[in-house]
């Protein structure tokens, strides 16, 4: 699969993000700049605490495949 396939809903943003910011980006940051996105997409849940999880999971295993 290419690196820019949708592999979920806000992989590209993701990507783009750390690829610009490149060492010096941070998830809270991500989350500031992308907020309306990561409301908008799964995991469509009211525990805020989870969709916390799932989005530094997400962007952790990009920065570990992006900036090795």
């Amino acid at each position: 699969m290419s690196e820019m396939s949708e592999y979920y809903h806000g992989y590209t943003s993701i990507c783009s993000y750390i690829r610009n910011r490149n060492e010096t980006c941070s998830f809270h940051e991500f989350i500031d700049l992308y907020q309306e996105m990561i409301i908008h997409s799964p995991p469509n849940t009211d525990d805020w605490s989870g969709l916390e999880t799932a989005w530094e999971m997400r962007f952790l295993r990009s920065v570990k495949d992006i900036i090795p």
